[in-house]
């Protein structure tokens, strides 16, 4: 029986980086930790923010933040192997994220480097990105397209070789496209939720979903928002020890509104 309720669309070129990088990346031996982080207190603090001063900055930013001052502590899980066999560890954290921009077609996910995170303020990183999301169909403009079209119409094969060799060099590697990756896939639906990314970085994190969900508070039971976080690491270049303290730190770094303007103590 034929099926005519359809239709045939282009796929879009811009996917095939997409793609191209999934091929690339497939054969990492990746090991993923499903956690779950109490929020409630830092997302007081942002409220209370908003509240006091109109503005308040972007969660989003908030856990890119504090991944920086984590990855300032446990700067083992920021390392690449090279085409040597040698380990190279970076000082500093280039996290890439995916800002959502406005466009004459429609909102666009635009993949953005943020440079040495580990080293920046809150309020810098949240400035940079508010600046990109308004910048939105100029900030694309101002991208290589041409390079990005020739490179596309080569032969898939060859785009992978490509890939592989500057995943092989570090160094390229990070200045092409950063050594952390963050993903918030909460932030397009509500309710609890984790989300696992594919293994582009030896260090990844996917924002997941908030609930509120019971707690053991001082011996009493109450109410808290919990965010899920997966992080997954390349199991080749990073232990599960300096995993296990680098998810401690990050959680702790998070849970207690690090960098957060404390409004109810001013």
């Amino acid at each position: 029986m034929n099926d005519t309720h359809y239709r045939i669309v282009p796929f879009p070129k811009m996917r095939l980086l997409v793609v191209d990088a999934m091929r690339a990346a497939a054969h990492k031996p990746m090991i993923h930790g499903l956690i779950e982080v109490d929020v409630t207190v830092p997302r007081q603090r942002l409220r209370a923010q908003r509240e006091k001063t109109g503005a308040a900055f972007s969660f989003t930013a908030f856990l890119i933040y504090c991944l920086g001052q984590a990855l300032e502590q446990e700067p083992v899980v920021n390392a690449y192997r090279n085409w040597r066999g040698q380990l190279v560890l970076f000082t500093d954290a280039d996290i890439s994220t995916i800002i959502e921009t406005d466009t004459p077609q429609g909102k666009f996910p635009q993949a953005h480097v943020l440079r040495r995170v580990n080293r920046r303020t809150l309020q810098d990183i949240h400035d940079e990105m508010r600046a990109i999301q308004q910048q939105g169909f100029e900030h694309i403009q101002k991208m290589p397209l041409r390079a990005l079209r020739l490179f596309l119409a080569l032969p898939g094969f060859v785009r992978l070789a490509v890939y592989r060799i500057i995943m092989l060099r570090p160094q390229w590697f990070k200045q092409a496209v950063g050594t952390v990756g963050v993903t918030a896939v909460g932030m397009f639906g509500t309710g609890a939720g984790w989300g696992i990314s594919f293994p582009l970085y030896n260090l990844n994190l996917v924002v997941g979903g908030i609930a509120q969900k019971p707690a053991v508070i001082d011996g009493h039971i109450v109410a808290r928002e919990i965010l899920n976080l997966t992080l997954s690491f390349d199991h080749v270049v990073i232990d599960g020890a300096p995993a296990a303290r680098f998810a401690a730190h990050l959680k702790q770094l998070i849970e207690s509104g690090f960098g957060l303007p404390d409004t109810a103590a001013s």
